[in-house]
């Protein structure tokens, strides 16, 4: 039986209400004549859902807007959520979606959100990939960060495999395999220390950005770590799984895992536009525990807004925004009446 079919049996879906252009699972139709909403939000992974489903028990009029594959696509299962561990992310997408078909206030539609402006009056106007424009009194946004992955020849064929920069989500799978983890800035030597609760069997790789401290190179000594100061130039591997290493001199390493956060940037521009505030590492500024931007009205959550990527952390920051946007507008509605 194909996947596509299984996945729509499993989740009580019929086929015909499935729409996956890109594997992503139930799209909801919206009324064509609906143009205004009570919240939109720009990005259908774990964190949007999230607060789509808050927003929807709340009773708020919600479109979601989703373009593309998740940034966890490439892996095969998702880990470290509970309840859901061992899940494979489009998989994982569809339950949530299927989830949200019960409330009639959300809509979900597969389309690229091209700008958003809030206007003098504090509504935000939103032009869409498909020509139509809405509008929306408050917005969250959920648009990710994309991972840099051809910095490195050889790296996106692995990635998400044998290729991590998650431990959590990925060590269990390579325990007690030979990993190597690659340093490209000082503080990320702290992951050195963290790898050796996965496997003893480690190399340290490092580059013009990062050499270890007299302290450091103690340390790996007394452990039997390696380093390498020769930087990466290239990975080796077939099938997702890492098999060499090349470095700058020439050498060759074999290895099984390779621990590495490569680059991230914005996935869209569109936070920067609005006006949020944009932190000198790439992520956008937010105000506990809703994640408020500065700019009024607009939520950010997600990977988009700090180095703290995982499921669990994006399903909490939706709720969390979801709270946050339903608090603004009973505050709003009360005092309008």
């Amino acid at each position: 039986m194909p996947r596509r079919q299984f996945l729509a049996g499993a989740l009580g879906l019929s086929l015909t209400c499935v729409a996956w252009p890109q594997g992503l699972g139930l799209e909801k139709t919206m009324d064509s004549s609906t143009k205004s909403f009570d919240c939109l939000i720009v990005g259908g992974g774990v964190a949007g859902l999230s607060a789509a489903l808050g927003l929807g028990r709340a009773r708020r009029t919600t479109l979601i807007c989703s373009e593309g594959a998740p940034r966890n696509a490439p892996a095969e299962h998702s880990h470290n959520f509970l309840t859901r561990d061992g899940t494979p992310p489009l998989e994982l997408l569809a339950i949530a979606r299927s989830q949200l078909e019960p409330y009639e206030s959300v809509s979900l539609q597969e389309v690229k959100v091209e700008q958003v402006t809030r206007r003098q009056d504090g509504i935000f106007s939103a032009r869409l990939s498909n020509g139509r424009e809405v509008r929306a009194r408050t917005v969250i946004l959920a648009t990710g960060v994309r991972d840099v992955l051809d910095v490195l020849p050889g790296l996106a064929p692995l990635w998400g495999h044998s290729v991590f920069a998650c431990p959590f989500c990925h060590g269990w799978e390579y325990r007690d395999r030979p990993w190597a983890v690659m340093v490209t800035q000082p503080a990320g030597f702290a992951m050195v220390k963290m790898a050796r609760s996965w496997t003893k069997d480690l190399l340290v790789c490092g580059d013009e950005n990062f050499v270890p401290d007299d302290q450091q190179k103690s340390r790996l000594e007394a452990l039997g770590i390696p380093f390498v100061s020769s930087p990466v130039v290239g990975l080796e591997g077939e099938g997702g799984e890492l098999r060499t290493i090349r470095f700058a001199d020439g050498s060759r390493l074999s290895r099984e895992a390779l621990l590495y956060r490569p680059p991230n940037r914005q996935r869209s521009p569109i936070a920067e536009s609005l006006g949020c505030v944009i932190d000198s590492a790439g992520y956008v500024q937010t105000s506990p525990p809703f994640g408020q931007t500065e700019v009024p009205g607009v939520f950010a959550i997600g990977d988009m807004t700090s180095p703290m990527h995982s499921l669990a952390w994006a399903s909490a920051g939706g709720t969390l925004a979801a709270g946050g946007v339903q608090h603004l507008l009973a505050e709003r509605d009360f005092e309008q009446v």
